[in-house]
Formats: structure tokens, sequence, C-alpha cells
């Protein structure tokens, strides 16, 4: 299908958002719940919570290319997140790995499916009023973040493999499962395709299970999920 149907790989990439993916967003209104017990300190939170995101899309509704590189630099972060992976381990090594595990899917496009992702950016950026500087410009951000990524990969990789004895193996081979995975995603779907698997099957899927897990367990859960969710 992402091969002969132009439209597979965002009609999947939109299905997948509205199920899981916006399931798992909210799964954090039920950590900010735990984070504030009190019903209205929390209500308070929410309210700015809500009005920083309405904010956030006006400002950025007018200029989708610093949009989109914003998107890029907080996906980063979002994709790295640890919950009890990084357990334990020194501040900079937390850093370190979340930085790591968040950049590979999506810095590595740029250097595995570099023409596809550019053709993407072409297609986005060609509607009316977008500038024709738009779409190069990101994919040369695009591209110096995936380089800086990648010497920070090696240095990690560098790393494990000198102090290997001394880690978790579930870390460090986690890292290699999913750097492998993300790999081959990306060399056969395009980037759009690969990048709707990972965020809506894998992604989506394991943070409603760490947080459902480390959390608020069972129906309950499940129900305010649910609530939460609508």
């Amino acid at each position: 299908l992402d091969r002969t149907v132009p439209a597979a790989a965002g009609a999947l990439l939109l299905l997948l958002t509205a199920t899981l993916g916006i399931g798992h967003g909210a799964t954090d209104v039920l950590l900010m719940r735990a984070s504030w017990p009190n019903r209205s300190r929390f209500l308070w939170v929410g309210a700015g919570y809500a009005l920083a995101v309405g904010l956030g899309v006006l400002l950025l509704l007018p200029h989708p290319s610093l949009a989109l590189a914003l998107l890029l630099l907080l996906s980063v972060w979002h994709f790295g997140e640890g919950f009890e992976r990084f357990a334990g381990q020194p501040a900079l090594h937390r850093l370190t790995e979340r930085l790591v595990f968040g950049g590979a899917p999506v810095l590595l496009p740029a250097l595995v499916a570099a023409a596809p992702l550019r053709a993407s950016l072409d297609l986005i950026f060609a509607q009316p009023g977008s500038t024709a500087t738009a779409a190069p410009m990101l994919m040369q951000f695009w591209t110096g973040l995936a380089v800086v990524w990648l010497a920070a990969a090696c240095v990690y990789a560098a790393w494990v493999w000198l102090v290997a004895r001394q880690m978790p193996p579930a870390v460090w081979w986690l890292w290699v499962y999913e750097l492998c995975a993300l790999v081959f995603l990306y060399l056969v779907f395009s980037p759009l395709m690969a990048a709707a698997i990972f965020f809506g099957v894998y992604h989506s899927g394991q943070h409603l299970r760490r947080v459902l897990r480390a959390g608020l367990g069972g129906g309950a859960s499940l129900r305010s999920l649910w609530g939460n969710r609508a």
C-alpha cells in the first residue's frame, strides 16, 4: 500500500493518531492528576496547559516551517522518555540516553531516506503562501541535527561498549533493538509510513503500558483514560 497508494501513509498516520496517539496523550492527564492531587490546583494547571497550547497554535500558525523545526526538537525529547529504563544512573547519563533514544526515530530519515524526506517537504511547502526556501532550509536543519545526533550516538555506543558490563543489559540492548528496527522501517517504507508505524503502534503503545503500569493500574485507569481521552 505504501508503494502503490499515495495517500496510504497519511491515512494510517491519521487513524493511529486519532486512536492510540490521542490515547497515549490522554495519559498525561493521569500523570498531572497524580502530581497535583488537589482538585482546584489541578484545574489551574490544566487551564494553564490548555492556554499555553492555544497560544502556541496561534503564534506558530503563520510560521509552519518554524513550527516543524520546533516539533522536531520536542519530538527528540518526547520520544526519548525513559521512565524506569534509566533509573539509578547519573543525570548526565540519563540526559545522553534520552537524546540518543529520542533522536533515532526523528533524525534517522534525514540520514537513510533523505530523498523521499526532501520530496515530502517539497510537497508540504508547495502550498500557497509558503516561501521557496522553506523546504531547503528545513532539510538543512534536519540534516544538521541528524549529523549531531549521529556523532552523539557513536560516542554513546563506544561508551556502552567500554562499560557494558557495568550497565543493565536491558538499557543498551533495548536501544540496539530500537535502532535496528527504525533503520529497517526507514529503508523499507516511506518516511511518513515509517513514522506512522513507530509513533502510532510502538511509541504510543509503550507509553500507554508504562504510564498505566507505573501509576494507575487496573480497570479504573482504563475508565479514567477513556474519560480523559474524550
